[in-house]
């Protein structure tokens, strides 16, 4: 039987709910990515060109930090990664944040499977 991981960020729930159901659906091993400083609906205002969403994803350079990571990526077979677009996109981005590094098969779902 494979091993499986899901792997999410979520601001509002949304992306957690599919995350949830995700995990369910493939009894997979849930990990929630936290940011050291949580996000406001203030930081999360697109809308405000020097929102915090909008400077993270108009600079490479500035990622959130991270609290916690998967310590053994060796154990999963395929790993399934959601997120909210503001920290950047897919696993690039994610394993230049320290989450995990892998070469196991990666699938990228996001809060518009919620809908």
């Amino acid at each position: 039987m494979s091993k499986v991981l899901v792997a999410y960020f979520s601001t509002k729930g949304a992306t957690a709910k599919v995350a949830e159901e995700l995990c369910k659906a493939e009894n997979g091993d849930l990990f929630e990515i936290k940011p050291e400083k949580p996000y406001t609906d203030a930081d999360l205002d697109y809308k405000v060109k020097d929102s915090r969403s909008n400077l993270e994803m108009a600079d490479e350079s500035c990622r959130p930090g991270i609290i916690g990571k998967v310590d053994d990526m060796g154990q999963y077979d395929a790993v399934f990664v959601g997120e909210y677009d503001i920290i950047g996109t897919r696993r690039n981005k994610l394993s230049k944040l320290g989450v995990f590094e892998t070469n196991c098969p990666y699938f990228y779902f996001s809060k518009t499977l919620a809908i």
